[in-house]
């Protein structure tokens, strides 16, 4: 945002141009939004002065939605239906709750709390052996064994923020919602028929 702006003026982009480029960003779920919406706070005068208005929520509710950890601890305090989950700050803690989850009956989700497009985020299973993740799954697959993943902590140097939660395995919706000061102005959903790294690349509203 910062030296994208600046750079696209001088090559002599319209400030609809540039909108239009904002827009596009966002809907392709493009880098963390967190980290865009800081950004934009920060640079607000300069799109003022192009006469841009950006649409962006306050820093606490960004803070709130970008922080899985804190975005269910939100939910649950409203009364919203929550999967299971507790922090990880250690190998040691994962071993001792996994079962907590339903492991090893159930898969477990253990991924780092402020992260996007399916960065730091692995699928522990039970039922599955290095081998077996060697002849059958991509290089990209994100299932590991529980071994696999303790070792994993114990190489994070620092150790992030990190959740285990419920797997919940199906299809994908996504809400998309534009309000004004807590009034809801349009709202669509969709259902995500196919994705890639965490990115919906086909829908149905």
């Amino acid at each position: 945002i910062q030296s994208h702006v600046p750079q696209a003026m001088r090559k002599g982009a319209t400030k609809e141009e540039i909108m239009e480029a904002i827009w596009v960003a966002a809907e392709m779920r493009a880098g963390a939004a967190y980290a865009h919406g800081n950004i934009a706070f920060q640079a607000m005068e300069d799109f003022e002065k192009l006469g841009v208005k950006v649409a962006i929520s306050d820093k606490e509710t960004l803070a709130t939605a970008n922080c899985k950890y804190h975005l269910y601890e939100f939910m649950k305090e409203k009364g919203l239906t929550v999967p299971q989950y507790f922090l990880v700050d250690s190998s040691e803690t994962l071993r001792k709750r996994i079962g907590e989850l339903g492991f090893p009956k159930r898969p477990v989700c253990v991924k780092m709390t402020e992260n996007s497009g399916s960065r730091g985020v692995r699928i522990v299973r039970a039922d599955i052996s290095k081998s077996e993740l060697f002849m059958h799954d991509k290089p990209s697959s994100m299932n590991v064994t529980l071994d696999e993943m303790c070792e994993i902590l114990d190489g994070c140097t620092p150790m992030p923020t990190i959740m285990a939660m419920e797997f919940l395995p199906g299809v994908e919706y996504t809400v998309d919602l534009l309000a004004d000061h807590g009034k809801t102005l349009y709202i669509a959903g969709r259902r995500n028929t196919t994705s890639s790294m965490s990115i919906a690349q086909t829908s149905v509203v």
